[in-house]
């Protein structure tokens, strides 16, 4: 039979366990969180850096009771046509300037049925104001799928992780 102090002190142990397990769970939780916000940011193309910093500014991870959940969110308009691609009208004839390194659009001019096909040989020139114009000739562009491949990754790495950090916690809390 065992004695009443070795319960107690069972009881004590398991209880220390509890907290320190708590505290470490909370930091994995935690870490992982900003690894995948980092993958997708990485995987994510910049222009301005809008996109990229929405992602952590934006995102949010909230722990209840025995469950965490990651919000992964970016307000910027365009983020879903990033992710998912887009389609266009061929032949739209548009007006772009260049800032910083990149054609922006500036106005929609037109419509043409003479656009051609495939890409362009040559390369647009700018006219005597700095502006180029340009034919649309692709119908879709493809997506960068910067979050769900981010987010895949993530999950076939993430068991992996967890059994060798509470592995690592283990060996710390015996």
């Amino acid at each position: 039979m065992a004695s009443r102090n070795a319960i107690k002190d069972f009881a004590k142990e398991t209880a220390l366990y509890k907290k320190k397990y708590k505290a470490f769970f909370n930091d994995f939780c935690d870490k992982n969180y900003q690894m995948l916000i980092g993958a997708i940011a990485e995987r994510t193309p910049v222009d301005f850096g809008v996109l990229r910093e929405g992602w952590a500014k934006h995102s949010t991870m909230a722990a209840t009771g025995e469950k965490v959940v990651f919000t992964i969110y970016n307000p910027a308009y365009y983020a879903a046509h990033v992710e998912y691609g887009y389609h266009q009208k061929p032949g739209m004839i548009l007006q772009m300037e260049m800032r910083m390194g990149r054609l922006r659009f500036v106005k929609y001019l037109g419509q043409t049925e003479n656009y051609g096909t495939g890409e362009s040989s040559n390369r647009a020139k700018p006219d005597k104001n700095g502006m180029y114009t340009i034919v649309t000739r692709k119908r879709y562009i493809p997506g960068h799928h910067m979050l769900k491949d981010s987010v895949d990754e993530f999950k076939k790495e993430l068991p992996k992780r967890y059994e060798q950090a509470f592995s690592a916690f283990n060996r710390r809390n015996r």
